[in-house]
């Protein structure tokens, strides 16, 4: 009798454990817009992107994303030293294939509203 409840509570655990599994996130991939801007999201919650600012220069950044809503949060560091730069709120949909996103590129609140089509959902290492 023991055995039959150690056995059912095995199963009953490994059951919960494969229907508590979350489904991937609609961001993941490589997104790029028509004028040359990239933004790759990780599984993992990595991001890395080159996205010019109002000037037309494209800064490439790193960090980590997470959502909150309809908002991706990212905190951002310097691709070249590393330093810790902020966190960036970029509210975003999806439209079929389609990441539209309001980019904030500078301390002021610039920004931008950009496009994006997905050029693939493979696993990606940053």
């Amino acid at each position: 009798m023991k055995n039959k409840i150690i056995i059912f509570t095995i199963f009953v655990l490994a059951t919960l454990g494969f229907c508590s599994c979350v489904a991937p996130s609609p961001l993941y991939g490589t997104w790029y817009t028509s004028t040359g801007d990239k933004i790759i999201f990780s599984n993992e919650g990595q991001f890395k992107s080159e996205i010019a600012d109002g000037s037309g220069v494209a800064t490439p950044l790193y960090g980590t994303w997470q959502t909150s809503g309809n908002v991706i949060v990212l905190d951002v560091k310097d691709h070249d030293t590393g330093d810790y730069l902020g966190r960036i709120l970029c509210p975003f949909e999806i439209d079929g294939g389609l990441l539209i996103i309001d980019w904030t590129y500078d301390a002021i609140g610039q920004g931008k509203h950009l496009t994006f089509y997905r050029n693939s959902t493979d696993t990606i290492i940053l």
